[in-house]
């Protein structure tokens, strides 16, 4: 408001009105008589209003429509609203990836490895999102729901695009493996990935025991033995190309 409004709206006041407000057709204010009664000698409060109201007035729109039409969507709330756009943009493609993504050996693994990246990332994201709503109100609010989701989305985005990435840019050759079947129908899969997980012993000298997604499809072809193709990863990361029957 300018320094002519702040003005007219503190004679009003002072005349004995309490509210003011604006109806999207007509400006208005609302007076209570007692505090009139103590404030005004001689002039009557409406002759001071009046021309207060209408300094108000001055530019104000005429009708409802008008005043929607110059709502405008504060800069802060805009920031907010374009800063979790952003956080929330790169998780979208592994949205894709975590329906087509391989099986991952070490998946546990993997996903501590890939905070290593995810939460940097995730760390400047906050840092730069904390800077642009700095000096604003709201700006601790808008941080407690620009950080949980910006976490989520970069964690997600690190280790469901970093599986995909470990896969996608390997170029080596698949090494089979005819292993022994140890145990079928692990756990039946109702989710992305329909399938079925046969233990089988481990094609490293380490004597343990792998986990291997296999296609619900030709599970029941496998029998005593399965042949496994892997690779090595990108990353270092070894990944299922393929489970079929060895017999």
């Amino acid at each position: 408001a300018s320094d002519a409004r702040r003005a007219a709206i503190t004679k009003i006041m002072d005349s004995g009105f309490t509210v003011i407000y604006h109806t999207g057709r007509y400006l208005s204010a609302e007076m209570d008589p007692f505090i009139a009664a103590t404030r005004t000698r001689g002039a009557s409060p409406l002759k001071k209003a009046v021309p207060a109201l209408a300094e108000i007035a001055t530019g104000l729109p005429l009708d409802r429509k008008a005043a929607a039409g110059k709502v405008k969507i504060p800069r802060s709330h805009m920031l907010e609203i374009v800063l979790l756009i952003l956080a929330v943009l790169p998780a979208l493609p592994s949205f894709v990836c975590l329906v087509s993504n391989p099986q991952v050996l070490s998946p546990w693994r993997f996903f501590f490895n890939s905070l290593l990246v995810s939460l940097p990332l995730s760390a400047v994201f906050i840092y730069l999102a904390a800077l642009l709503l700095k000096g604003h109100s709201s700006s601790h609010k808008q941080l407690a729901l620009v950080i949980p989701i910006a976490l989520a989305s970069f964690v997600f985005t690190g280790f469901h695009g970093g599986i995909f990435l470990n896969a996608r840019l390997d170029r080596s050759e698949a090494n089979e493996q005819v292993v022994r079947v140890l145990r079928k129908n692990v756990k039946v899969l109702t989710d992305h990935k329909p399938g079925i997980y046969i233990l089988v012993e481990s094609w490293h000298e380490d004597g343990d025991t792998v986990k291997v997604l296999v296609p619900y499809d030709i599970h029941w072809m496998i029998g005593a033995r399965a042949k496994v193709a892997v690779k090595p990863g990108a990353f270092g990361f070894e990944w299922v190309e393929k489970c079929i029957p060895a017999d």
